[in-house]
């Protein structure tokens, strides 16, 4: 039991190890990669949210919270933490069978998910269970990966056809919904589309290096077509302004009903984030040649899902 409390003491402690190897040369290369990645999450984050069921400026919320904190307590040196495709897929998925996505209701139990995720993942990780990740083989994650990639475009291909949205289910029932309604397409909404990624294929050919400067093109080509072919009087859907730029407080609901209600799924996101994030340290960390510690690292991944939970 002692032994337990130490471990926490020193998972928790805000003075981690890496701090005494900032250095000038590390703050300008920080500096650098906080730009890129911040111009790559501006959409991805917003995208992240809608395909999550959820409001775009809580995407927006989640990758400045959660990478806060994970950047302090995590282990790696060049992890990149927020929302993800995969656990925004799964969310979605899991959630959408207790409440309607979008409503009050739907995001209160996402608030609720999103702190048991932050304690599962934070217990984990005191109890040093890190090392149970190594077993996952790479063509699971392959495949998890794929398969999620594959709900993600069945979600979003009404939208870029500019059909109006069904009642939601898995892949099958998502390209039904859009068969059934292939006469509802929207020539503009399937130009738009179309032209965007188009461009984001071909600007990816000049250099590997900017991504974010490819994704900021694809995206300001993508909207001047919009804006050239009148979308929203041609019937296509726009974004509504963002309702905050800064996240309401409040804690989520705790009622031991609805814990228990959410349990199964609490672990499911628990586990496909651990996997996630994991997986991609563990790979940079040996081509860099560094240590890394998946333990401390599913610690920084649960505090930064326990935080976030007040902060929507």
């Amino acid at each position: 039991m002692q032994h337990q409390l130490t471990a926490l003491l020193s998972s928790l402690n805000p003075v981690r190890p890496w701090f005494r190897k900032v250095s000038s040369e590390t703050l300008k290369a920080d500096a650098i990669a906080g730009i890129t990645n911040a111009a790559i999450v501006l959409p991805q984050g917003v995208a992240f949210a809608v395909i999550a069921g959820l409001p775009p400026e809580f995407g927006l919320f989640t990758a400045v919270v959660v990478a806060l904190i994970a950047g302090i307590w995590g282990s790696s040196m060049i992890m990149v933490s927020g929302p993800t495709t995969a656990i925004s897929a799964v969310i979605f998925a899991s959630m959408s069978q207790f409440a309607t996505p979008g409503t009050q209701d739907y995001m209160a139990m996402v608030f609720t998910l999103t702190l048991m995720v932050g304690a599962i993942q934070i217990i984990a990780g005191v109890f040093k269970m890190g090392g149970l990740i190594s077993f996952i083989s790479h063509s699971v994650l392959i495949g998890f990966t794929a398969a999620a990639a594959l709900l993600i475009a069945a979600s979003q291909l009404g939208g870029a056809l500019g059909i109006e949205k069904g009642e939601g289910g898995g892949v099958f029932e998502r390209l039904i919904h859009v068969a059934g309604h292939f006469q509802q397409i929207n020539t503009t909404a399937l130009i738009i589309s179309g032209v965007t990624i188009v461009s984001l294929i071909g600007l990816s050919q000049f250099s590997k290096k900017v991504p974010s400067y490819i994704i900021a093109l694809a995206l300001a080509i993508g909207s001047g077509v919009a804006y050239l072919l009148d979308g929203p009087e041609n019937g296509v859907a726009m974004f509504s302004p963002l309702q905050s730029i800064i996240p309401a407080i409040g804690a989520p609901d705790m009622s031991f009903g609805l814990i228990a209600e959410l349990l199964p799924v609490a672990a499911t996101v628990a586990f496909v984030g651990l996997l996630e994030a994991i997986s991609i340290g563990r790979s940079f960390a040996l081509r860099r040649d560094e240590p890394y510690d998946s333990s401390q690292e599913m610690v920084g991944q649960g505090l930064s899902n326990a935080v976030g939970s007040f902060f929507q």
